[in-house]
Formats: structure tokens, sequence, C-alpha cells
């Protein structure tokens, strides 16, 4: 991409970005100039990776980024909330577009200890079951539970206390290692995510998991 190209406005912030810098007449070099890159090249890297969506280091920018567009720090920040907003409403559809129904095994770490092994099997691989969801859904429970590691435990993770059926994005089901229902969810639980809601209540997602060993 060259330099002096701006993304395709595809959320708030660029097309706040782009607006401003029509107004200001400001190249992309000149604003991350603007913003305090002394490297231009690294500056457009980072601008234009937030600008697409990348949002993980973008607290640093909202101050410099504000004063290069000589705007209120609050409409940046309102661009960003946005931006991340349009984001997760994006992961959502395609998460939902993409769901089938699965299990997720629940054990008593729910950090992986090491890291490098979870990382380099990968969580998907050591926690997520599939599952043949040509077969009734009442099915489901004890399909998953014939599918747990025969040896009790997971790589990284320990031992298995229990696990989820996934039925819908709406809908999950915990159960213990007997196939006794536990608890019922009103989405589904997904690897990676910290906290679920039981009962109308917030809770983290580690009580269901066991203490970290």
């Amino acid at each position: 991409m060259n330099e002096d190209t701006a993304v395709p406005l595809t959320y708030p912030l660029p097309e706040l970005i782009a607006r401003r810098s029509r107004e200001l007449g400001l190249t992309r070099p000149q604003l991350v100039l603007r913003m305090g890159y002394a490297n231009v090249t690294k500056g457009l890297r980072r601008l234009a990776a937030i600008e697409q969506g990348d949002l993980r280091h973008s607290g640093q920018f909202h101050g410099p980024l504000a004063a290069a567009l000589e705007i209120p720090p609050e409409e940046v920040e309102d661009a960003f909330a946005a931006t991340r907003a349009a984001l997760d409403a994006e992961q959502e559809a395609a998460y939902r577009d993409a769901f089938r129904p699965h299990a997720v095994i629940l054990t008593e770490r729910s950090i992986p200890s090491p890291l490098f092994v979870a990382a380099f099997m990968g969580v998907e691989r050591l926690l997520r079951i599939r599952l043949d969801t040509d077969a009734a859904p009442d099915t489901f429970s004890r399909q998953a539970r014939e599918r747990l590691p025969p040896d009790g435990g997971v790589p990284a993770f320990g031992r298995i206390i229990g696990y989820v059926v996934n039925y819908s994005p709406d809908e999950a089901v915990q159960y213990d290692l007997e196939g006794h229902e536990v608890a019922r969810f009103g989405r589904a639980i997904r690897l990676g995510q910290t906290t679920v809601r039981v009962g109308g209540r917030t809770v983290p997602l580690r009580s269901l998991m066991g203490t970290r060993g």
C-alpha cells in the first residue's frame, strides 16, 4: 500500500480521520508526523492497523490523534468506541453464521500451564469436542462425554471436571462427568471468554472450571 493511500472507509474511525484530514489539508505522512512519529513508515503502519480494526493497543492513540486532527479527545474516543462496536457486531454475525453445535471441555485450570503447550497444540484442539450434528440434539451430551480424553486430563489444563454442550449461539448446558446437568446458559460458552451469564448474573468462567492449579 502506498504510504499516502487511505484504507477503505469501513468504520467510524477511518471516516473521522479521512474527513478531518481533508478539512485540514493533511496527507497521511503529515498526519502521523503530527501525532509524534519520527519514523513515518512505522506511524503509517500503526495508523493503518487501527483503521482496519486492530484496536488492541489503541488507547495510546487517542490523545495524539485528537491533537493531530485538532478535535476534542472525546470525539476520537467516540469514534474508537463506535468502531469497536461495529467490529464486535461483525464478529458476532460471523460466529453465528459459522456456528455448529459442539462441546467445550471444562478443566481444573482456566489458564494453561505451561502456556507454550497450549499455544503449540492450540486451545481449540485441546478443549473443543466436535459432535455429529446430523444426530438428534438429545445425543449431544452423550457424544461429548464419550469423546472426552480417556486419561481424564488435558495437556496444560489439567484434570477434566465436566463439559458444556453449546446447542446454539443462545443455548448452552453444563454437565458433570456423569452427564448430569449442572447449569444452563443463555449463550454459548466460547473458548477465550472470561465471563458468562448464570441466572441473570455475570460470573467468571473460571468458577465453572475449578481453581487454578
